[in-house]
């Protein structure tokens, strides 16, 4: 043992050859406890700038427990002929695939200092110093193979080494805090911001806050570390206006890091929540600063409004010279009205770790990261920084600022390739994504050459029986000589793995190449759309992906969805993302917009129809963003109009609403989504018709897509079912059941329209002359007479209970006129009567000029059951509209409704 550690000495402190001198070089080992065996490996190669020959020994430390993971590489792997190494193998030898950085075997060190203008608890890390860990992934061509002495073990291959999760530590003087260690701000009152500063060139400023300040200073009511209202975070005030002498600073604020050190290859992990809410809060991003540079590059932004709730997210950037990490928090412009509303943008829990916390991010420029070559393919994904031969491949990364080094992987497909040859790349697995919780996977690729191939990204769910493989993304064909972004939603039920398949085209000349691997929290429509394995999913950035707009709306003025860009709409609402850095901040331009005419009529529709979807026993989930608005409510009420989504199944296309909403949802976008679980194949329909929209608002969607799994309504109100209905295009599912002794029809509930309505009633809805039923009843004898309507069947949808809501308005002699609402027998034609459960008579309500008034109570679900309406009169009745259900309880109103036991 002694004489093992007199080695170890020995090998920490190595001196090289090289024209300038002696060099020496310094290896810090930390090592888990567990056996291993101590390879020795000597690297030889040619000095840059002369035929010197260098030597450079390292230490490589090997799981000895490992050694039954033994793969065998396929005889024809070879050194990549243009700068590149297959799966980073330098020779023949098997010792190339050890992992070129594992977290455990190193530690990087940054040095603190403490100002003395700051109080003892805060602490100021400045520099970074990098791991001294040397790559044996990546080895140029012009490199002699190594050598390595015998070993009785074979590490295991990078695509199934587990990463330790470790912590990189900041060396700090006493009392300031771990880089790694979360940053989650203390808690009230002791609240504390890390070392994180305000810069001076800013209009406004983060502060710290907590749930208990929110109210009276601004920010969330919880943290997001504890999710306490004790808990703290950092957060700014968008509501602030900037003072005339701040003209010339930067509108926002801007949080800035302690001064940080190059990162190395494998770059550094940054992790946080953030959150936005409120008229006045318009975007969040993260910049690296480097002292290289006098500008700033965004690494990171939020895409959209969170609507109040915490999101964890985390991004992975490299950086070779000494920088800074910096929080831009944007409010709207000052000439935006909604500046003087309260709004607040905040973060919290901010770590920075090693780059291997990242899971599955990876920009190559270290090797493979957590990815690894896949088992029963025909040959590997290789490394490298630029193609040699300049009729196929890329010339470099996919960086937008080329000063700085990089790399990619890819596939090479010269001899002795053939074509329709595949190469696998396999992620790392991944936790099932949850309820709600798919991500956005994005990455860069590049696809030119005569013939090139096909990529694909595959899913492979890790389910109980066996794993399954799902195409998610596939484009064949040259792409041209650019790196383009592609993006898909990831989800899955089970443990998966992200798979990228590369096949060699018909030429050699057929290589393809990805870049800069990441993932997002949230759906996202397949990108580029033609990549897309079935129609669905569309951002209207090119066209319509597919879906079409109906040529028949019967009854209706026929208008259209259009493809607007977003420049025609109002600055105040153009409230949309701005494009993800991996896509330059080119998209985003365009949406669907309904059309209207000059003279609009109220209830012109127009319907977009998806292609047919084949049905399925596992549910699916429909996203999308949509804007709805109208500009000011005049006393009428609302008017702008409804949109709705409904389900064409089977041969008959019967028509199932599945999603809808009314009127004004505010000035900004904001995002829906709907589960849908439907065995017979089925088209989507996304239905918009105006009211009398005299606001001249906008009825807008946007970012269609779809993915595997359920999900929750989104927003709750949106839910409809059958029974749900507004009378503007008829009377839904509910059916008149009137009879006389003899079966003839008497006295029924009518449709309200123009010169057909009761007391000059406007509609509750749109505030129209239409749209709503109603009785009136006029007998000369005073005999009264009874009108029923039957509801569709109901039932609970898993749900004991159902809060029915509608609105009513009475006209008519006092208590004679009634409305009685029961719970009935669905097997009865006529409604067989089983339960009272709301009442209410015309007394007391001003029969010439009746108002709407609203109405609720629960009702049993937990069997199939209809909903009778049945009116009672001699001379007047009641009109009723908005009918809508909720899951739940809910008390009765108004409160003498209540039935009398």
């Amino acid at each position: 043992m002694g004489g093992i550690l007199v080695l170890l000495g020995a090998l920490l402190w190595t001196r090289g050859a090289s024209p300038a001198g002696a060099q020496l070089s310094r290896i810090a080992v930390q090592a888990p406890l567990v056996k291993y065996n101590f390879i020795l490996e000597r690297q030889e190669g040619i000095a840059p700038s002369s035929g010197t020959e260098a030597t450079l020994t390292t230490l490589q430390i090997v799981d000895y427990e490992e050694e039954d993971d033994e793969r065998e590489e396929p005889d024809d792997r070879r050194n990549d002929d243009r700068g590149g190494t297959t799966d980073g193998n330098p020779g023949e030898e098997d010792t190339a695939q050890l992992p070129h950085t594992e977290p455990a075997t190193t530690t990087s060190t940054l040095s603190t200092t403490t100002p003395s203008t700051t109080t003892p608890s805060t602490t100021t890390p400045s520099t970074t110093t990098p791991s001294t860990t040397t790559p044996s992934t990546t080895t140029p061509s012009t490199t002699t193979p190594s050598t390595t002495t015998p070993s009785t073990t074979t590490p295991k291959p990078r695509s199934t080494t587990q990463i330790p999760k470790i912590t990189t530590v900041i060396p700090r003087d006493s009392g300031s805090e771990e880089v790694g260690t979360p940053c989650t701000f203390g808690t009230y009152p002791n609240m504390n911001t890390c070392g994180w500063t305000n810069s001076e060139d800013a209009a406004l400023v983060w502060q710290t806050g907590s749930g208990q300040t929110s109210n009276w200073l601004g920010g969330p009511t919880n943290d997001f570390s504890s999710d306490d209202s004790s808990g703290g975070y950092i957060f700014v005030e968008t509501s602030e206006v900037t003072l005339p002498g701040e003209r010339n600073l930067h509108p926002g604020a801007i949080l800035q890091s302690v001064p940080l050190r190059g990162t190395g290859p494998e770059g550094s992990c940054v992790t946080f929540a953030y959150v936005m809410d409120g008229l006045s809060s318009a975007e969040l991003r993260a910049l690296l600063k480097s002292e290289a540079s006098s500008g700033h590059t965004v690494v990171w932004q939020a895409e959209y409004h969170t609507q109040g709730v915490w999101v964890a997210t985390q991004f992975l950037y490299t950086c070779e010279v000494p920088h800074k990490i910096m929080f831009e928090g944007i409010p709207v412009d000052v000439s935006d009205p909604s500046r003087l509303y309260r709004g607040f943008i905040a973060v919290d829990n901010i770590q920075q770790s090693p780059g291997s916390y990242c899971r599955g991010f990876c920009t190559f420029s270290a090797g493979f990261c957590d990815w690894g070559n896949g088992q029963g393919d025909d040959f590997d994904w290789a490394l490298s920084r630029g193609s040699r031969n300049p009729m196929t491949g890329p010339a470099s990364d996919s960086s937008l600022h080329k000063s700085g080094g990089g790399g990619y992987a890819f596939i090479d497909s010269s001899f002795p390739r053939r074509p329709g040859d595949i190469a696998l790349l396999s992620s790392p697995v991944f936790s099932p994504t949850g309820l709600n919780a798919p991500r956005c996977m994005r990455f860069w690729f590049h696809m030119f050459g005569p013939v090139v191939g096909t990529l694909r990204v595959l899913l492979m769910a890790h389910n109980l029986n066996a794993p399954s493989l799902r195409e998610a993304w596939s484009l064949s064909g040259s792409a041209g000589n650019a790196w383009f972004m592609a993006q898909l939603t990831i989800s899955s039920v089970y443990d998966f793995q992200v798979v990228l398949e590369a096949s060699v085209g018909n030429m050699g000349m057929s290589d393809i190449a990805v870049d800069d691997v990441t993932f997002a929290q949230g759906p996202c429509p397949v990108a580029p759309q033609v990549a897309a394995p079935t129609a669905g999913d569309c951002t209207f950035e090119v066209d319509e992906c597919g879906w079409v707009n109906s040529q028949v709306v019967k009854g209706l003025d026929k208008i259209h969805w259009q493809r607007t860009p977003i420049r025609t709409q109002n600055t105040r609402f153009q409230r949309r993302p701005s494009g993800s850095i991996q896509t330059g901040g080119n998209q985003n331009e365009y949406y669907l917009n309904l059309g209207k005419k000059l003279l609009q009529p109220t209830g012109s529709a127009a319907r977009l129809i998806s292609l047919e979807f084949p049905g399925s026993e596992e549910p699916q989930c429909l996203c999308f963003w949509y804007f709805m608005h109208e500009p000011f409510i005049d006393l009428g009420g609302p008017s702008l109009g409804v949109l709705r989504i409904l389900l064409l199944v089977g041969k008959g296309h019967t028509s199932v609403p599945i999603w809808q909403l009314t009127n004004n949802q505010g000035p900004t976008w904001n995002y829906g989504q709907v589960p849908i679980k439907e065995n017979s194949s089925y088209k989507v329909v996304f239905e918009g018709m105006w009211g009398p929209n005299r606001a001249n608002g906008a009825i807008s969607i946007d970012d269609i897509s779809f993915h595997e799994g359920h999900c929750n309504m989104r927003p709750h109100h949106a839910t409809v079912r059958p029974e749900d209905c507004s009378f503007e295009r008829g009377i839904c599912g509910w059916r008149n059941a009137t009879l006389s002794d003899s079966g003839e029809q008497l006295m029924s509930w009518q449709v309200a329209f123009d010169m057909h309505r009761p007391a000059e009633l406007p509609d509750k809805t749109f505030g129209t002359s239409e749209g709503y039923i109603f009785f009136d009843i006029f007998t000369t004898n005073q005999q009264q007479r009874e009108v029923r309507m039957l509801s569709p069947v109901m039932d609970g949808e898993g749900y004991d209970d159902l809060c029915f809501t509608f609105w009513y308005a009475a006209f008519g002699a006092g208590d004679t006129t009634r409305l009685h609402v029961f719970k009935a027998d669905p097997g009865s034609s006529a409604g067989q009567m089983v339960t009272l459960l709301w009442k209410m008579t015309a007394d007391g309500y001003d029969s010439s000029h009746p108002t709407w008034t609203p109405a609720q109570f629960t009702v049993d679900a937990r069997s199939p059951f209809v909903i009778m309406l049945k009116g009672r009169a001699s001379n007047g009745g009641f009109a009723v509209d908005d009918i809508k259900t909720f899951p739940g309880t809910c008390k009765t109103r108004p409160a003498q409704a209540e039935p009398v036991e």
